[in-house]
């Protein structure tokens, strides 16, 4: 049940929850054995965003899993007086309008609050966007911001960012090293990207791609072309797209939805590939339209920032089924037409932020310390980074500077399974990735992936397969030697003229010109920039 309270001031509203939604026993296993602070305090949480489907970070896609970490979090705390409103102005309908009045909305609510001195007040928020403008609030608050989806760079300034703490299955602060090393460990320099700026993923896949592409194009060696395209405004132009990977890279990566990847995939299937003429390890070997393009996706690769697949529990299961209940059952708004149910990912992230700050207020009261420090947002902060939190969700590790340690995995389509299995992992050690398989892995059939440029080149004609191929390549090399005469007569006619300080008669050949060891002599005398 959910109750919803107008205030005074215009075009916004505060949801607040007033009663548990009874979406876990009092006797589950999750919900005991806590110590309960040993006296009377107050904790106020306010969440602002939006409700919208333009996005899948919206309150009503992180809203069940907020409501059950309330839930959580206060049997965690029995002798806490917890609040948990929802912010958010009922007019705005977007992420970019939200961002734009991100700030206005939570100012006016800060400064109109009625909560004692003595109520520590927590900001979480999952964000679409927004999350640094928000920091810009409370950090000179001095309150404690804590984000389930947003992650930004500037997270890595202590200065800008000393209250915000993030919990993202989206890491963006890594997404760099984390592409750059991939493509190293497996030899790739020639780099391929198509994003799909679809709306639904538009914050998510705008901030992933811009920094793993910038830190490619950044890293020495590695050459990238990008390509994008809206899948919410036009088809992806398949045909195109293939002809011009094929003559520039063997390594393709595909930024967005599993939508347009699936399209791709199909119209992969659906096609002679031949007529590509794409030589090397790309020709995907697709042989039964009836399988839905699955022989296409044997050539796919997965690269997930955040393992979620040890997250099978029964605790776990148990959450995930309340999330699903409570988003059809409260937060599903058949009128914007929302179909899209909570991402796990981003749910774990969203509910595991309610049970690190419980973890946190327990040993805040364990070491002794006082309400004061209760109202300092840098000494919350101090407390969730450079550390593991062993979480009903799974573990959640949060580095120095407040971003989310990746877990990151890559997997490979198991045909036979018809699902991405797991084979290779990151151990992230200062911001620095270091992949190791632990499992055999196919791909195409095989256990080979392809190298960076096939052995005659991307488009087959290589000279030396060519050759191979018992090609005539006298005149080339004819040219090619004629080319080289040119070039070295003219370097020998611009220093023959430096060398003759530019006299008149500078093009007559001077007999001490043949006298090589003087000639050396003066060479030594020249500076780099006489040519």
């Amino acid at each position: 049940m959910m109750a919803v309270k107008e205030l005074s001031l215009p075009h916004w509203t505060a949801l607040s929850v007033l009663l548990n939604l009874c979406l876990a026993a009092s006797n589950s296993s999750w919900a005991k054995n806590f110590t309960s602070i040993s006296y009377d305090s107050c904790l106020e949480i306010v969440s602002p965003g939006y409700i919208g489907i333009d996005t899948i970070t919206g309150l009503n896609q992180v809203g069940p899993a907020y409501d059950t970490g309330v839930s959580f979090l206060r049997k965690m705390l029995p002798h806490v007086n917890i609040s948990h409103s929802y912010l958010y102005d009922p007019t705005i309908k977007g992420c970019f309008e939200y961002i734009a009045s991100a700030q206005n909305l939570l100012a006016k609510w800060y400064y109109n609050r009625n909560a004692g001195d003595d109520c520590a007040l927590v900001i979480i928020a999952s964000g679409c966007g927004e999350s640094f403008l928000l920091e810009q609030f409370a950090a000179p608050w001095n309150v404690l911001l804590l984000t389930s989806v947003n992650s930004d760079v500037t997270l890595r300034d202590p200065v800008k960012s000393p209250t915000w703490v993030t919990t993202t299955p989206y890491p963006v602060t890594y997404y760099g090293a984390m592409y750059v090393e991939l493509m190293r460990h497996y030899g790739w320099s020639d780099v391929f990207t198509v994003t799909d700026k679809d709306a639904n993923l538009m914050t998510i896949t705008r901030y992933v791609s811009e920094n793993a592409i910038s830190g490619m194009k950044a890293a020495r060696g590695i050459h990238v072309t990008e390509m994008t395209f809206n899948s919410k405004l036009r088809n992806l132009d398949a045909d195109s797209l293939l002809k011009t990977f094929s003559r520039i890279s063997r390594v393709l990566l595909h930024f967005g939805p599993l939508t347009s990847l699936h399209e791709l995939m199909v119209y992969v299937d659906m096609q002679i590939y031949d007529q590509f003429d794409i030589p090397g390890y790309l020709t995907w070997n697709v042989t039964s339209h009836s399988q839905n393009a699955m022989e296409s996706y044997g050539s796919v690769l997965q690269i997930m920032m955040i393992d979620v697949d040890d997250q099978q529990g029964e605790e776990y299961r148990r959450l995930k089924a309340n999330w699903w209940d409570a988003w059809s059952s409260v937060w599903k708004n058949n009128e914007m037409n929302n179909t899209q149910r909570p991402t796990d990912s981003i749910s774990i992230a969203s509910f595991g932020v309610f049970q690190m700050l419980g973890q946190v207020i327990n040993e805040l009261n364990v070491s002794s310390m006082g309400r004061e420090e209760l109202n300092d947002g840098r000494s919350w902060k101090r407390h969730f980074v450079n550390r593991t939190f062993n979480l009903v969700v799974g573990n959640i590790s949060v580095d120095g500077f407040g971003d989310r340690v990746p877990t990151s995995v890559m997997r490979f389509f198991d045909v036979d399974r018809g699902r991405f299995t797991n084979y290779m992992k990151a151990t992230v050690q200062d911001g620095a990735f270091a992949w190791r398989s632990f499992r055999p892995f196919e791909w195409r059939g095989g256990t080979q992936l392809p190298p960076n440029e096939p052995y005659c080149g991307f488009t087959g004609k290589s000279v030396k397969c060519l050759s191979e191929a018992g090609a005539d390549y006298r005149p080339f090399w004819g040219f090619a030697a004629a080319a080289f005469f040119v070039l070295a007569l003219g370097f020998a006619f611009v220093r023959a003229r430096k060398l003759s300080a530019f006299s008149g008669d500078w093009w007559i050949v001077d007999p001490l010109g043949l006298d090589f060891a003087r000639m050396r002599r003066t060479v030594m005398n020249l500076r780099l920039e006489d040519f």
